[in-house]
């Protein structure tokens, strides 16, 4: 009986099955099916699986407490070294991948929010300075605004409505 390694993609084989034929032959191994289970019974009546499912545990969320010790090490540090991220595993309870991931994302988290931050202040805090010709123009605009508004007192709209001359 040869045992391989997971990593190495090999499928764990037991010992050889011998038959009527002289011949060796072997079965692979299911880790769904138990042992003395077969394909045919592998189904219960009620058309569900007698098999355990052995899917990845149900994901749960970081506490509070993890992230801050997360947090605050990243504040200290943000570039881990294998050593540091052994030391937060032991800190925390988390595994080496989850450190690893929440470091690699928070990164990111800030890269982000740093890069929206510098595209908003561009635009708030942009100020050009009027040039004496500006004012001129802006001068200009005003008394313009101020002819119009008396020439409308002079001329009402009514004089239009009314024709004068009649045909």
């Amino acid at each position: 009986m040869k045992t391989r390694s997971m990593n190495d993609n090999y499928i764990y084989t037991p010992k050889a099955v011998k038959h009527n034929s002289k011949r060796k032959t072997t079965q692979k191994y299911d880790p769904y099916l138990s042992e003395d289970s077969d394909i045919s019974n592998s189904y219960s009546t009620e058309g569900s699986p007698s098999f355990k499912f052995h899917g990845s545990k149900k994901r749960n969320r970081k506490t509070d407490l993890q992230i801050s010790i997360l947090r605050k090490e990243y504040e200290i540090n943000p570039h881990w070294t294998k050593e540091q991220v052994a030391e937060l595993v032991a800190k925390t309870g988390l595994t080496e991948a989850q450190v690893y991931k929440w470091g690699w994302d928070y990164k990111k988290k800030l890269k982000t929010e740093e890069s929206y931050q510098n595209r908003v202040c561009l635009y708030c805090e942009e100020s050009i300075v009027p040039s004496m010709m500006e004012y001129e123009i802006f001068q200009i605009q005003q008394m313009y605004k101020a002819s119009l508004s008396s020439f409308k007192e002079i001329v009402s709209p009514s004089l239009f409505l009314r024709s004068p001359c009649k045909v």
